[in-house]
Parts: structure tokens; C-alpha cells; sequence
């Protein structure tokens, strides 16, 4: 279903997905009107091969953008400058520092964006029928 098209579709897939979670919060769903709705799909950025290039370096969502399912987009950010700062005060020359960057942040950082898109896809892909039918 195409971005914020349908907003009747989307309240029935709401309430359907709620089907067996708790009074109190399908209470508050059946209070959701459908053009209150913006539906948007969710994208994370491939897995790049280097953060940096010379004289340059990605940090936050330019080089990790990921789902929000584990809240840790801006937090990731902040680890990126602050890694960031701290190797370029540890060197002289920008490109080790950068270089340094990468080492450190880009590992982690992609098994972040991994397990948010694992996520993501296990609660609004084809596996949500599983998880709901538990």
C-alpha cells in the first residue's frame, strides 16, 4: 500500500494487529481516525564499505540511517562526533584520524542498523503474521 493511501486500510490493519493485546490500549486505537494517519514506509542505508573518503567522514543517519525500532538513530549519532572528536585529537594527520573513525565506529554501528532492520522487518514484514498468531 502506497504511502498515506487508503487511511481506512491502515485503521483496519491497526485494529487487526491489536487483536488480542490488552483492553485499555485497544481502547485508545479505536480513537485513531484514519486521516490522523501518516503511513510511511522506512528505509535504512545499505551497508557502506568505508564511513570515510579523504578529507571527509559520515556520521549519523548519512552513514548509518537505520528503522526506529530500537531507538538508536540519535544515539549512534552522538557516538559517531563524539568518536569522531576524540581520534582527531589523537593524531596530526586528518586521514589517520579518520581513518581511526572508521575502524571504531563502522562494525558496531552496522550491527545496530542490522538489528533495527531485523526488527522492523519482524514486526511489519511477512514474519508479523507469525508473531501475531503466537
Amino acid at each position: 500500500m502506497p504511502p498515506n493511501s487508503e487511511p481506512d486500510r491502515h485503521v483496519e490493519n491497526l485494529h487487526h494487529l491489536s487483536g488480542d493485546w490488552h483492553p485499555a490500549v485497544k481502547e485508545v486505537l479505536a480513537q485513531v481516525a484514519a486521516q490522523s494517519i501518516d503511513a510511511r514506509p522506512l528505509y535504512d542505508v545499505p551497508r557502506l564499505s568505508s564511513f570515510v573518503r579523504p578529507g571527509v567522514a559520515l556520521v549519523g543517519d548519512a552513514a548509518h540511517a537505520m528503522a526506529p525500532n530500537l531507538g538508536r538513530g540519535a544515539c549512534e549519532s552522538l557516538i559517531d562526533a563524539a568518536t569522531l572528536g576524540a581520534e582527531l585529537t589523537l593524531v596530526r594527520d586528518l586521514e589517520a584520524g579518520l581513518a581511526a573513525y572508521n575502524r571504531r565506529r563502522r562494525g558496531p554501528s552496522q550491527r545496530t542498523r542490522l538489528g533495527s532492520r531485523f526488527l522492523n522487518r519482524l514486526t511489519t514484514g511477512p514474519l508479523t503474521v507469525l508473531v501475531n498468531a503466537r
